[in-house]
């Protein structure tokens, strides 16, 4: 009992840092709609990675390019290393040891305030902090696709205003990429 219970909670962490890849068929474009969403480790830089979906289309047979679009999060503050820049329009994946320059679209940015504050032996402190959401979009360029398949190292690295944020694909979240590159209808 003890050990089926373990194999349970193992399966259901490995599937939490994983992800899965979801597959719907889209009855009214009669296309087949394969994603993955996962946020990616954060290895470097003031950024917080929230979410990095993929997603690939397949009409008739045809394959789409891989869309990914990324959210992060960040907290403007002269301390983190983040200034409400958002992100810059270029961008670099990096396949095993294949640097390949990509354009960032759709770039976008939503800004929420929040005052925290500290009460106590008769004084008071106050702070009014924002926290960016920054959102852009890429496609994964057909010669990367090929690379990925085989790789066993993916990253990415963006930039707002000049300064870096490096993101590393998990063993586990790489091998689910692969699948979706790799993924066709019957």
């Amino acid at each position: 009992m003890r050990f089926s219970v373990l194999i349970i909670m193992l399966s259901f962490i490995v599937s939490c840092s994983t992800g899965s890849i979801a597959v719907k068929d889209d009855l009214f474009s009669k296309e087949t709609v394969i994603t993955y969403d996962k946020w990616h480790k954060v290895i470097e830089g003031p950024l917080d990675n929230i979410s990095t979906k993929y997603t690939r289309y397949i009409k008739q047979g045809v394959k789409s390019p891989v869309i990914v679009e990324l959210e992060f999060r960040a907290l403007a503050h002269p301390m983190s290393g983040y200034h409400a820049e958002n992100l810059d329009d270029s961008a670099t994946i990096l396949i095993d040891d294949v640097s390949i320059k990509i354009k960032i679209q759709n770039i976008n940015k939503n800004s929420s305030i929040f005052i925290g504050g500290i009460h106590g032996g008769g004084m008071s402190s106050f702070s009014i902090n924002t926290i960016n959401h920054l959102y852009g979009k890429f496609i994964i360029p057909p010669d990367a696709e090929s690379l990925l398949l085989n790789s066993k190292r993916f990253m990415l690295r963006v930039s707002t205003g000049g300064k870096f944020t490096v993101l590393k694909a998990t063993e586990g979240q790489l091998e689910n990429i692969k699948k979706l590159l790799s993924a066709s209808v019957q």
